[in-house]
């Protein structure tokens, strides 16, 4: 009897905890869209994604009233700290990042590519595994390519098969 109280319990603070995770996420996420909303000149939102550095930030990929494309760099804990706004059509493009990432590395696996904010610089953030079965997160300008940094992990386990 005592194994099922356990397994009862169990299961409820799990669905408990697993709400109290999920709805301070989107309370963060509804602050973030209010705050771009109200400070800033974007009226629609196409893309959210979350990058985490030094600070996490949520970044928004959208519009303006007269169709100027935008990113939005949204802190995500120091609610005081502006908001960073791009414009599009002055980055290198994530295509663009990716093409000269395989010219660049061509033995290598990649992970992902997600825009960020480096010591307040932004960044495109690639993840990939290199030739050598390290793991890498490089940081490159999202102006120019040019690499911001560079860190280097060797994996312990082999991730493949």
């Amino acid at each position: 009897m005592a194994i099922i109280a356990i397994f009862v319990v169990s299961i409820i603070y799990t669905l408990f905890l697993y709400y109290d995770v999920r709805h301070d996420k989107f309370t963060g996420l509804n602050h973030a869209e209010e705050r771009v909303a109200s400070e800033t000149k974007m009226t629609t939102i196409d893309t959210i994604s979350r990058f985490h550095g030094e600070d996490a930030y949520y970044v928004m990929f959208g519009e303006t009233k007269e169709g100027d494309k935008q990113i939005a760099f949204v802190p995500l804990l120091n609610k005081e700290k502006k908001i960073t706004m791009i414009d599009q059509n002055e980055i290198i493009s994530k295509e663009s990042v990716e093409k000269q990432w395989y010219n660049e590395c061509n033995d290598c696996d990649l992970i992902k590519i997600t825009p960020g904010i480096i010591d307040d610089d932004p960044v495109w953030e690639l993840t990939y595994v290199n030739e050598k079965e390290h793991y890498v997160i490089e940081y490159v300008s999202i102006y120019d390519g040019s690499t911001a940094e560079h860190v280097k992990v060797k994996q312990m386990f082999n991730q493949k098969g």
